[in-house]
């Protein structure tokens, strides 16, 4: 009976983690809208829905404790640095204005990537197909921008060609960190089929600084991935 009993609360709290990550893929994915979520309704929309999210993660004990151990192992002294200069920085900006923007939007990266590390390696594998298949039906509409509309660099729904190209790769180095040894010949078709659209995207904006980050990130991949497939630490931390 006992072991009934642990058996049902893993796999509700499995259940919980990947629930979590599809609500974060979408609100991601909600965020690449209206001008890459610099529209004014879009930032709105996106900022109220990763608040009110947060507000519920540490209002639910099993969330905020899973979330508490993934970020136990982080250094956080580097991190807390990284924080004081960021806030003396801001202070001392001389233009307030655009300081407290920038100030906003790290305060939503560092509320994506608790979100992202309390679901831990199994929400995180959650996370890769759905934000795979928005960056491809992203990649059809930057397509159809360049041959129906003939923009010479589409952006899609971002305002820069750069932030696009940057986020197409980003999802798929995300896609590609989060392979498993035990994937099947079907998984590995799925994510080349839906990368192949994103790689069409990065091609037509022509993005030269997003040319150089991925080299930044298959060299850094190469060197510093010592562990094997799909153990936890070999999956992506979080995605901005």
């Amino acid at each position: 009976m006992r072991a009934d009993v642990r058996t049902a609360d893993r796999t509700a709290g499995i259940s919980a983690e990947r629930l979590t990550a599809y609500v974060l893929a979408g609100l991601l994915l909600l965020a690449t809208l209206g001008e890459g979520g610099g529209h004014a309704v879009s930032m709105v929309a996106w900022h109220s829905l990763l608040v009110g999210l947060l507000v519920v993660l540490v209002l639910l004990p099993r969330a905020e404790s899973a979330a508490r151990r993934s970020f136990a192992a982080v250094p956080m002294i580097p991190f807390g640095l990284f924080l004081l200069l960021f806030a003396v920085g801001a202070v001392r900006a001389p233009y307030t204005y655009n300081a407290l923007l920038v100030s906003i939007e790290f305060a939503a990266c560092v509320g994506v990537a608790w979100i992202a590390a309390g679901t831990g390696s199994r929400g995180l594998q959650s996370l890769v197909t759905p934000l795979q298949i928005g960056a491809a039906a992203q990649g059809v509409w930057v397509v159809a921008q360049w041959l129906v509309f003939g923009e010479p660099r589409p952006s899609g729904t971002f305002l820069n060609a750069n932030h696009l190209a940057l986020w197409m790769i980003a999802v798929s180095l995300f896609a590609v960190g989060a392979a498993r040894a035990g994937d099947g010949r079907s998984d590995v078709a799925r994510r080349l089929a839906l990368a192949v659209p994103a790689g069409a995207a990065v091609v037509l904006a022509g993005s030269r600084g997003a040319a150089i980050g991925l080299v930044a990130a298959t060299g850094f991949a190469t060197t510093f991935r010592t562990s094997p497939p799909g153990s936890a630490s070999a999956v992506p931390p979080s995605v901005d």
